[in-house]
């Protein structure tokens, strides 16, 4: 492999590997905003349990998260910084 098809891989790679922690930061941020707007929601029996399905699956993805980028300070950087861009309308 030349010296440039090197240099090109880890770009690559380093790349997309910032760009997959953006996308998880945007999903938190999605399931975030859900649940911010679901407080709203009339309780039913039927929201609560989208609600209950909501949280439970943003607290298992949560968990997801910091076992994934535990020891990748790039990649949580780039989850924490999609985080704090978080706005929920």
């Amino acid at each position: 492999m030349t010296i440039f098809g090197a240099f090109f891989f880890a770009s690559v790679v380093l790349t997309s590997c910032g760009s997959e922690a953006t996308a998880d930061g945007e999903k938190a941020c999605k399931i975030k905003c859900e649940l911010e707007s679901a407080e709203n929601m009339e309780e039913t029996e039927e929201n609560v349990k989208k609600i209950t399905k909501l949280f439970n699956d943003g607290l298992a993805f949560a968990i997801e998260m910091k076992e994934k980028y535990k020891d990748d300070e790039k990649g949580q950087g780039a989850y924490n910084a999609a985080m704090a861009a978080c706005k929920c309308d």
